[in-house]
C-alpha cells in the first residue's frame, strides 16, 4: 500500500509528546486511543466527533496483531483462542470494510507451520499447526 506522504509525515512516535505513545503530529491524538475506541465498538463517526481535528481520509490502515498468543493456554482454552484471535479478527475486517479503511497489515505467527520442515521457513512452507493458536 502507498501511503499519502502528507499523512505519513503526521504519525510521530516521540517520547515527549503524547505520552510516548504513537500519536497524530500537531493533534496529540494517541493512536491507542483510537484503537481502544475501536475495540469497544466505537463507530467512524462518533469516533471523529470526539477528535474533530481527525479526518476520515487520515485513517488508511489497520495494524492488526494476534490478540492472544500462548500456545499451552491455546492447549488449554481453544474455544477462548478461536473466539477472540479468528471470531473477533472476522469482526474487526468487517468494521474495517464498513467504515471504508483501505489497508490491513496482519501480523501473524510461525506457529501456523508447526514443527517446520526446513529454515528458514518462508511463506510456500505448509500449513501444519500443532495447536489452536496456530490453527487460529
Amino acid at each position: 500500500m502507498n501511503m499519502n506522504p502528507e499523512l505519513e509525515q503526521r504519525i510521530t512516535f516521540n517520547p515527549r509528546q503524547c505520552g510516548g505513545h504513537a500519536c497524530v503530529r500537531g493533534l496529540r491524538i494517541r493512536v491507542s486511543d483510537i484503537l481502544e475506541m475501536l475495540a469497544q465498538g466505537v463507530g467512524q463517526d462518533e469516533l471523529l466527533a470526539d477528535f474533530p481535528d481527525l479526518e476520515a481520509a487520515d485513517i488508511q490502515a489497520c495494524l492488526h496483531f494476534a490478540g492472544l498468543i500462548a500456545v499451552a493456554e491455546s492447549v488449554a482454552e481453544p474455544l477462548l483462542y478461536y473466539e477472540v484471535n479468528v471470531a473477533q479478527s472476522i469482526r474487526l475486517l468487517a468494521s474495517l470494510v464498513d467504515g471504508g479503511v483501505p489497508g490491513v497489515v496482519f501480523s501473524s505467527s510461525a506457529a501456523v507451520y508447526g514443527d517446520p520442515l526446513r529454515i528458514p521457513i518462508d511463506e510456500a512452507h505448509p500449513l501444519a499447526p500443532t495447536s489452536p493458536y496456530g490453527a487460529g
